[in-house]
């Protein structure tokens, strides 16, 4: 190997917050999530030549919402939500690619949920817009990591259909189903 992997340095330092909030009104439930993240990455990997060690000072600040509603009805409970949410990239990518971005996720979901007895049912259905998302490519370094590489605009839709009943305290049966549409919009190689 050109270099002792095991011998880097890191430090991650990071700082969240978060709020949430729930208001009953009649049969609906509004929810409101807020989370702030402050990240900073800083290493150094040591190589065999001292003028190819590669050093990394990164800092991401996230701002990750989440509002929906839920309307209760005799049978089951509908909800919406929208979730706005970002991810950083890990140490081991950004010692491969100092260039490489965090991802950035809106979630919209709709969906409907029933429970009859011991017999409880969901559908729900969501679109996923991702900017900048982080991928497996394939590649690995040299270690035989798997690194991620931004993929621009790409998006993830569909349904997903789940059914479960539970026959006693021990026993219980659950099963889902989930047709989905996933596309790298603008993603070349």
């Amino acid at each position: 190997l050109p270099f002792e992997y095991y011998r880097n340095e890191g430090v991650k330092n990071e700082i969240s917050a978060y709020a949430k909030a729930l208001y009953k009104w009649d049969r609906y439930e509004f929810f409101g999530d807020l989370q702030v993240r402050s990240i900073q990455y800083q290493s150094t990997v040591q190589k065999a030549n001292p003028d190819e060690n590669p050093v990394f000072d990164k800092k991401y600040s996230f701002f990750n919402p989440k509002v929906g509603v839920n309307y209760h009805l005799d049978s089951g409970v509908v909800y919406l939500s929208y979730a706005n949410a970002h991810r950083e990239p890990g140490r081991s990518d950004l010692k491969e690619n100092t260039d490489i971005k965090p991802e950035q996720l809106h979630d919209f979901e709709l969906g409907y949920h029933y429970n009859l007895g011991n017999l409880n049912m969901s559908a729900n259905l969501y679109y996923m817009l991702y900017k900048d998302q982080l991928v497996v490519t394939g590649e690995l370094n040299e270690v035989g990591a798997a690194l991620h590489k931004n993929v621009g605009e790409s998006y993830r839709r569909g349904l997903e259909v789940a059914v479960g009943y539970r026959f006693s305290d021990q026993i219980n049966v659950k099963t889902n189903l989930n047709f989905s549409q996933n596309k790298n919009v603008d993603y070349k190689i």
